[in-house]
């Protein structure tokens, strides 16, 4: 059987960048008393780690959310984060790594909730 030889094409692939959010989330960071409005005064008005765990750099660079955004926890203040009961937390970047990387830790000392420790 004979094949027809493949014809490659001489254009670029046309490339679109990954979102990083979906339109639904951006759309609750950029509007009026959003997620980036929220944080930014949340940090002016807490400027020191509320945490505060080894390695505490002491000043304030992210908001914690007490309950994951995987379960479903309001990232910003509202009527679903008070149905919730949601927290939030100023945290410097080392905290909040330490958070995400000890769940049972910050479950057992308050600082987590909507996740299953074994």
């Amino acid at each position: 059987m004979k094949r027809t030889p493949l014809k490659r094409s001489t254009k670029p692939l046309k490339r679109t960048p990954i979102r990083r959010r979906s339109k639904r989330t951006e759309s609750l960071y950029a509007r009026k008393n959003g997620r980036r409005e929220f944080v930014a005064v949340f940090l002016a008005d807490n400027p020191r780690c509320q945490i505060q765990w080894e390695h505490c750099t002491e000043g304030s660079q992210d908001v914690h959310e007490w309950w994951t955004r995987g379960t479903g926890g309001a990232i910003v203040p509202g009527d679903k984060a008070d149905r919730q009961g949601q927290r939030f937390y100023a945290v410097c970047r080392r905290c909040h790594t330490q958070l995400d990387e000890e769940p049972r830790r910050a479950k057992l000392e308050g600082y987590l909730k909507g996740i299953t420790t074994q």
